[in-house]
């Protein structure tokens, strides 16, 4: 037994370290080609793990000090699975100089050595999770390029904040041998014409789910190009041209997406890769609340966020469309009224999710009781706080019903709601059991007061 429990500590220890230590330095730009290093620096970190990562609380060693990280841009301080976060010296500069960055983006206070140094990543007990000791032998030595992992190694390439480089490829290297045309003043060497095509979006997501995918080109001197067309190839036979583009996959898979970037005479291409599962989303319960209404509650069975944009409910011949951005978060629970959705429910009928192509995946068949049916309980009475009362746990805050005023406090019934499991925060009761109370506290305290009296007068005549 005793053996068993130190196993158990020594799991409990290691487990978060695991997790943590999938997270690591993926970028570094320390020497910038032109202009002032000062405030443009920047550390790009990924998450190689499987689990959501709270950076929060988290800091970057350098030069012997622990930098706090501040959320800057982002709805989250947390780094996904196999998600990107930029940590800079300046964040303001930083996205004046990259103002096409869309992810997230913390804002620190560190000055990167020309000749290298030693980087830790640490988390809120300042244990070391990642280190990372660059030199300029490494390359991205005021040359315009920055040092990224790639496999493992660490290598010089065009930078690529939020963007995995291996979904990078240039024109030079897809077809080394276009060149532009002799320029009329004569010079001592061919200039390469390059530009560069970047994909990014979801890599992970489910059948019917939304997905978003964004495009980004740039020239020979890594500006945005405004003229550029995007054409996006999804691997499942479908396509679609945009710079900024949503896709559902229909099927899970393993999927490759293509992006073919133009810009007049030249082109580029970038890839990257997306798995998609089978869909966790359904209806674990359907109920009547207190007011007659319908109650729908969708539950997210799995580890990860789903998009259900534009899925839709279905009862009888009504239909409900959820809007664009509607996120179902890890295991979470949803709840959609009737006087939401609109949807015609009947006893013994069926609501059906679909997914935006109207395919049905999810079904459950309606099997409830209407108040009526299943009279409430009511508790009356005065408590001094609500923790005084013993409640089933199906009680919810928000299922008290208010049957009446009557005097100074307000008289409340409590029904049964099986539907959120948590139990109730804050009852009130009627006035006139308080007043009864009153009377018992004024009876108690008049005849404390006569038995006081009474000592005294006895003990007055000992001494008489």
């Amino acid at each position: 037994m005793k053996d068993y429990i130190i196993f158990l500590i020594l799991i409990s220890f290691f487990i978060p370290k695991l997790v943590f230590g999938q997270v690591v330095v993926s970028e570094i730009m320390y020497d910038l080609k032109e202009g002032a290093d000062s405030g443009r620096e920047w550390i790009e970190v990924k998450n190689n793990g499987s689990e959501l990562v709270d950076l929060s609380t988290w800091k970057l060693y350098e030069d012997k000090v622990n930098h706090s990280l501040n959320l800057f841009k982002g709805d989250s301080s947390s780094i996904a699975s196999g998600g990107y976060v930029i940590l800079a010296d300046n964040a303001e500069k930083f996205l004046t100089d990259w103002p096409e960055f869309k992810g997230t983006v913390f804002d620190s206070s560190f000055s990167l050595k020309n000749d290298g140094e030693t980087l830790v990543i640490r988390d809120g007990s300042l244990s070391d999770i990642n280190r990372v000791d660059y030199v300029s032998e490494w390359g991205a030595g005021g040359d315009g390029n920055s040092l990224q992992l790639i496999n493992g190694e660490w290598d010089a390439r065009l930078p690529t904040p939020g963007y995995s480089s291996d979904r990078i490829l240039s024109l030079t290297e897809t077809n080394p041998s276009l060149q532009t045309p002799t320029p009329a003043v004569a010079s001592s060497f061919p200039v390469e014409s390059q530009i560069y095509a970047f994909a990014s979006g979801d890599t992970v997501g489910v059948a019917g789910g939304v997905l978003e995918f964004e495009g980004l080109a740039l020239g020979l001197k890594e500006e945005p190009l405004s003229n550029a067309r995007f054409l996006w190839n999804f691997g499942d036979g479908s396509s679609k041209e945009g710079k900024k583009v949503s896709h559902v996959y229909n099927y899970p898979g393993d999927y490759i997406v293509f992006l073919d970037v133009s810009a007049g005479e030249y082109s580029s291409s970038g890839r990257m890769n997306v798995k998609i599962t089978k869909s966790s989303i359904k209806i674990s319960n359907i109920e009547i609340d207190s007011r007659g209404e319908f109650l729908i509650e969708l539950y997210n069975d799995s580890d990860e966020e789903v998009n259900i944009s534009y899925w839709l409910l279905k009862s009888g011949n009504t239909t409900f469309s959820f809007p664009r951005n509607s996120i179902m978060g890890v295991r979470s629970k949803l709840v959609f009224p009737s006087s939401l959705t609109k949807l015609n429910i009947v006893e013994g009928g069926n609501v059906d999710i679909l997914y935006p192509n109207g395919s049905v995946f999810y079904s459950f068949e309606v099997n409830v009781k209407s108040p009526s049916d299943n009279p409430p309980q009511v508790y009356k009475g005065d408590v001094s706080s609500p923790s005084e009362i013993e409640l089933n746990n199906e009680y919810t805050p928000q299922d008290i019903v208010k049957i009446g005023d009557k005097g100074s406090v307000l008289e409340e019934e409590v029904v049964t709601s099986p539907l959120s499991g948590q139990e109730a925060s804050m009852i009130s009761f009627s006035s006139k059991d308080k007043k009864s109370n009153r009377w018992i506290f004024f009876v108690a305290g008049f005849s404390l007061i006569g038995i006081l009296g009474a000592v005294f007068v006895g003990r007055g005549r000992q001494i008489s």
